[in-house]
């Protein structure tokens, strides 16, 4: 819906333009007053379906927030893990948050300023740890892809530093409500990362 605004924000931007071009150089034409009311016609037509988008939208996201659907569950530990034999640590955060608040500051910058004050409210605190969300994103990933980047000869070798970051991962139960918490976890981690790397290449 996000994307479709941002196209008629555009055609309206043209549509602003033609008529001003039209104004300045059209006006004398005895058919002037024909095209300048089709332009308005147009013109009201693509208000119209501003309006009608940007309604739709906060319908959605209203319905999406109501359903705990783009809200940030305060309680829930930040990072789980699959029950499988791999273990594979997933973030907790929604990736849907992330491009609901994405759509909230482009709707401001297209001059959408009566979004709904609960959409606000939780798009404000999906923004205040999507910062985090994409750090925990980054290793979750080099803690699922670990086994990959070590050769074979020498995972033996890498075993203890490999498993020492594995109980340090999952030691702490960090929840999104206590963002000091939340930092510190993202630090203690991206410390024994980045020296598990420096020993891997060494």
């Amino acid at each position: 819906i996000v994307c479709e605004i941002k196209w008629l924000k555009i055609i309206e931007y043209q549509v602003q333009q033609i008529i001003q071009i039209c104004q300045n150089v059209l006006n004398d034409r005895e058919d002037y007053g024909e095209l300048k009311e089709k332009l308005s016609e147009f013109q009201s037509e693509v208000d119209q379906n501003l309006k009608q988008n940007f309604d739709q939208w906060c319908e959605q996201s209203l319905s999406a927030v109501g359903s705990g659907e783009l809200v940030l569950k305060d309680n829930e530990p930040v990072v789980k893990f699959e029950k499988a034999d791999r273990q594979l640590m997933t973030v907790t955060y929604n990736p849907k948050l992330m491009i609901f608040c994405h759509d909230i500051r482009h709707l401001k910058n297209f001059g959408f300023h009566n979004i709904p004050n609960d959409l606000l409210k939780y798009g404000n605190i999906g923004r205040k740890y999507v910062r985090y969300a994409r750090n925990l994103q980054q290793i979750a990933n080099f803690h699922n892809t670990i086994g990959d980047r070590i050769i074979p000869c020498q995972r033996p070798i890498m075993l203890k530093n490999a498993l020492e970051l594995s109980s340090l991962v999952k030691s702490q139960s960090v929840s999104w409500n206590n963002e000091d918490s939340v930092k510190k976890y993202i630090m203690v981690l991206q410390d024994a990362i980045n020296q598990l790397s420096r020993d891997n290449n060494l």
